[in-house]
């Protein structure tokens, strides 16, 4: 069950992602920067075997990115329009019309901010000394004000993923009985999902319920669903612990009519639509229609390879959508939720090259199909590739869901080439404007921190 780590390059390039900070003196970010025009580097594409059959849940690598239309300027942030990143730990608040900064808060892990982006929840890290001590959820207003402690677990607990409804008064989460922080890769995902379980938090009455064992949940749009993955019941290969072998389940706001959207058995001889070792990740479209997860397939091919798979959020029935090498984030829809983004970190990237070059996005339109290259043969894959961006570690929709805001390397250049490593692993990234099917054209945020989450304000 090792990872393989020393593995061939052409291969896995065909598979190729309590202290308080008081509201601050605005100060203004460096000019925007122009990127020269460049094109897209292509993909190689795996040689195709046998045909798979139809809505099955295999794994798909990238297909190859659409050709890169000449560098044109974005259109300025509206006003008012905020991104929201870590640098050094602080929470900061970018205006895209001014290009103004403010602090919000210091030792920042991960943060979500409600639909009208007037509430942000903080993961925080304070330590393992003093009264403020722990890894526990926070919350601070828009503004920098307000800031307070929702959870009092200390490192008794660690909590990971917060995630609002609609309304913004409640706040689910997940809560793991371990000291160890929630990471996006198999082992380490799959220990903390066993010991994890699903709260949701109302804020008005302070009110904290737990739903049992599970993480990565989600609040559907109109906030009557939660969708998150089970722990893993499976040791697959003879592992220590449970690594393999469970679900994507939705359930009502009061725990009840449960049912399984997709599921992973682990069984070598399993349907198609069980097959895997993991499901992981649910994220609802903005109009509730449908739910995206990933089916992360393990080592084939000399790869370990996820599924990204779309179904009806009434119906499950999940179809293949796009895929990758390793671990991918959930999928972050434009608004109109026609359109996505998936971010992965090929974390067993057989080139060795590390940091940045693990990391790649790609934006897919929901229209139409395409075909993927698998190990096992083409399939017949939902949607159309929009384009890819190698090196991306996040990924966030503008309001108006034309462009996005990716993390990309510093000093990064269209021309860098791509079978090269790239460096600079573990170092402060640079926030850029991507307009999928072209090349970043707009340097928004400088030395943002390796990994950082995004979020874009209306």
């Amino acid at each position: 069950m090792a990872f393989r780590y020393m593995l061939g390059a052409g291969l896995a390039l065909a598979l190729a992602a309590c202290g308080t900070v008081g509201p601050q003196p605005q100060t203004v970010s460096p000019a925007i920067t122009a990127a020269p025009p460049a094109t897209a580097a292509p993909a190689t594409a795996v040689p195709p075997a046998t045909a798979a059959p139809p809505a099955t849940a295999a794994p798909a690598t990238a297909a190859p990115p659409a050709t890169a239309a000449p560098a044109t300027a974005a259109p300025a942030g509206a006003p008012g329009a905020e991104l929201l990143f870590l640098r050094g730990g602080t929470l900061i608040a970018l205006s895209l019309g001014t290009r103004a900064e403010r602090r919000l808060a210091d030792k920042v892990l991960d943060f979500a901010a409600t639909p009208g982006g007037d509430l942000i929840a903080l993961v925080r890290d304070l330590g393992k000394s003093g009264d403020d001590a722990g890894h526990d959820l926070w919350l601070i207003g828009r503004d920098g004000t307000g800031l307070r402690r929702l959870t009092t677990n200390g490192f008794e607990r660690i909590e990971a993923t917060p995630a609002w409804s609609p309304e913004g008064q409640a706040l689910a989460y997940a809560s793991a009985d371990t000291s160890d922080p929630y990471e996006r890769s198999w082992m380490e995902w799959s220990a903390w999902c066993a010991a994890s379980e699903i709260h949701v938090l109302d804020l008005a009455s302070g009110a904290d319920q737990s739903f049992g064992g599970g993480c990565d949940p989600a609040i559907s749009p109109d906030g009557k669903r939660i969708a998150y993955a089970t722990p893993p019941s499976v040791r697959y290969e003879g592992a220590n612990a449970p690594n393999a072998g469970n679900s994507i389940r939705l359930i009502n706001r009061q725990g009840q009519n449960g049912w399984n959207f997709a599921q992973a058995s682990a069984a070598p001889d399993a349907p198609a639509a069980r097959r895997g070792l993991l499901v992981y990740a649910p994220a609802w479209s903005p109009d509730g229609k449908q739910l995206v997860y990933h089916r992360f397939l393990g080592y084939q091919a000399l790869v370990d390879i996820s599924m990204s798979e779309i179904g009806g959020s009434l119906e499950g029935q999940g179809r293949p959508l796009s895929s990758g090498a390793g671990w991918q984030l959930p999928a972050r829809f434009a608004p109109d939720s026609r359109t996505l983004a998936i971010v992965e970190n090929n974390f067993s990237d057989a080139r060795g090259f590390g940091g940045y070059d693990d990391w790649s996005a790609v934006a897919i339109r929901l229209e139409g199909t395409r075909e993927l290259a698998l190990p096992e043969g083409p399939i017949s894959a939902v949607g159309q590739l929009a384009g890819d961006l190698p090196r991306a570690q996040a990924a966030a929709w503008a309001p108006g869901g034309q462009t996005l805001a990716v993390l990309l390397p510093p000093g990064w250049s269209p021309t860098a080439a791509q079978n090269e490593p790239y460096g600079h692993a573990g170092e402060p990234g640079e926030i850029w404007r991507w307009q999928p099917g072209q090349p970043p054209t707009e340097r928004l945020a400088e030395q943002v921190d390796f990994a950082s989450p995004l979020v874009w304000l209306p």
